[in-house]
C-alpha cells in the first residue's frame, strides 16, 4: 500500500498535481463479523497516516462496517438545524419562498447520495423518515397531530424508503440505466436451463450471496432483485426517460392511492 501510494504521489508530480497529505485519511473496511486485519498507520510520503473508523468521499461518509450509520447522521443534523430556523419565519414567507428554502437546506440534505442507503433496517431510515416528515408539516404549514401521508401525498413527495428505491434506478448507472443504453456486461441477464416462460420476460440473474447485509445491498445483487419485481411494460421500456416517468407515476399510486 506505501508503494502505491508513492507512485501515485509520483505520478500526480509530473502531471503538475499534488497529493494534499494533511487530508489523506485511511479506512480499512472489513465485516462486523469477522476478525479485521490489524493496520494500525501507513506511511503516506513520508509522513504516518492513522487508520480513521470512518472516512468522507464526495460528501459520503463511509464506516469501517459499511453501515452507513454516520452519513444518516450526518444527513440528519444540518436538515434539523435549518428546519428550526425556516420554522421560525415560515408564516411570513409565500408558498415559493418556502419551497426554494426548505428543497435548498433541508431536502436536498436528505436526498443526497441517498441510494447508498438501500437496504439498511427500519430504524435507520426512520431517522430520516422524521426528518422528511417534519419538513413536510413546516411547509404546509400543518399541525404536529395531523396524518402525514395525506400532507406527501399532496405535496409528491415520496417515503424515505420509496425515494431511496427511485432513487437507487434514476439517480446513480443503475439497472435501468446499463440495460437501456446497451452496457449490459456488468449484468447477467436470466437464462434458464430449458425453455420457460421467463426467458422472455427480460429478467436478470440474481446471483447468491451469504449476508444480506452486504450482498442484498450491493448493486450486483440489488439491482436484479429491483429490476425483476417490476412490471413487463417497464422492462420493456424504449429510452430511459420513458422508464423513469412510469416508474415515478406506479410509485405514486402504489404509495398513496392503494
Amino acid at each position: 500500500l506505501e508503494a502505491c501510494v508513492q507512485e501515485i504521489d509520483t505520478w500526480m508530480l509530473l502531471n503538475k498535481l499534488k497529493l494534499n497529505r494533511e487530508k489523506t485519511e485511511i479506512l480499512l473496511i472489513s465485516s462486523l463479523h469477522r476478525a479485521r486485519t490489524l493496520l494500525l498507520h501507513l506511511d503516506v510520503c513520508n509522513e504516518r497516516v492513522l487508520t480513521s473508523p470512518k472516512a468522507g468521499n464526495i460528501g459520503v461518509i463511509f464506516d469501517e462496517y459499511l453501515s452507513i450509520f454516520p452519513q444518516v447522521t450526518a444527513m440528519c443534523k444540518p436538515a434539523l438545524y435549518h428546519l428550526r430556523k425556516i420554522s421560525v419565519i415560515r408564516k411570513y414567507l409565500t408558498f415559493d419562498r418556502a419551497q426554494l428554502l426548505v428543497h435548498a437546506l433541508t431536502t436536498s440534505k436528505i436526498d443526497y447520495c441517498n441510494s447508498s442507503l438501500y437496504g439498511l433496517p427500519k430504524y435507520v431510515t426512520k431517522q430520516l423518515q422524521r426528518v422528511q416528515n417534519s419538513d413536510a408539516r413546516i411547509f404546509s404549514l400543518s399541525s404536529q397531530f395531523c396524518h402525514i401521508t395525506p400532507v406527501l401525498m399532496i405535496l409528491h413527495w415520496f417515503p424515505i424508503d420509496l425515494g431511496i428505491t427511485y432513487y437507487y434506478f434514476s439517480a446513480r448507472p443503475s439497472v435501468a440505466s446499463l440495460l437501456l443504453t446497451g452496457i449490459e456486461d456488468l449484468l447477467d441477464s436470466y437464462i434458464p436451463g430449458r425453455y420457460l416462460r421467463p426467458a422472455k420476460k427480460n429478467l436478470l440473474a440474481v446471483p447468491g450471496f451469504k449476508l444480506n447485509s452486504y450482498g442484498r445491498r450491493a448493486f450486483f445483487g440489488a439491482a436484479p432483485f429491483l429490476w425483476n419485481s417490476l412490471p413487463q411494460h417497464f422492462r420493456d421500456a424504449e429510452s430511459l426517460d420513458i422508464f423513469k416517468r412510469q416508474l415515478k407515476t406506479v410509485i405514486f399510486k402504489r404509495t398513496f392511492l392503494n
